[in-house]
């Protein structure tokens, strides 16, 4: 996968434990029983999508639902530096360890290994613009 312009590969061995922490929630919200009942629908599926246009609370929503349900689960922020696989996984797989630290050990060890790769090939072979 290739770099923006002007962009320099993400580094995986500093991990920005902020994007790993929900956002705090205001006391006072409106309150979205049918969203919330969707969402508990959901529970029964192997993953629930939260799509909306910017703006409209989704973050909230999502917060709130898992405050409220006392459910195990994995926040991740992601955000515009985000697009290289091994850096997103690393995030992915180190938010799931928050609720559950045996899991993805050996992924991390993988991830690792292969950011370390993809380092010694940029080195012996550097790109020619």
């Amino acid at each position: 996968m290739s770099l923006p312009q002007g962009a320099t590969s993400p580094s995986t061995d500093k991990i920005l434990h902020a994007k790993l922490m929900a956002p705090h929630l205001a006391s006072a919200v409106i309150p979205r029983q049918d969203l919330l009942a969707r969402l508990d629908a959901g529970l029964s599926r192997k993953l629930i999508l939260v799509s909306a246009p910017t703006g409209y609370g989704k973050t909230t929503l999502v917060n709130r639902w898992l405050a409220q349900r006392k459910i195990p689960s994995a926040w991740l922020t992601l955000d515009e530096y985000d697009y290289d696989p091994v850096r997103f996984w690393t995030y992915v797989v180190t938010a799931i360890r928050t609720f559950n630290a045996s899991l993805g050990k050996s992924a991390l060890s993988a991830l690792a290994g292969v950011m370390l790769l993809k380092s010694l090939v940029t080195l012996l072979y550097p790109r020619r613009e």
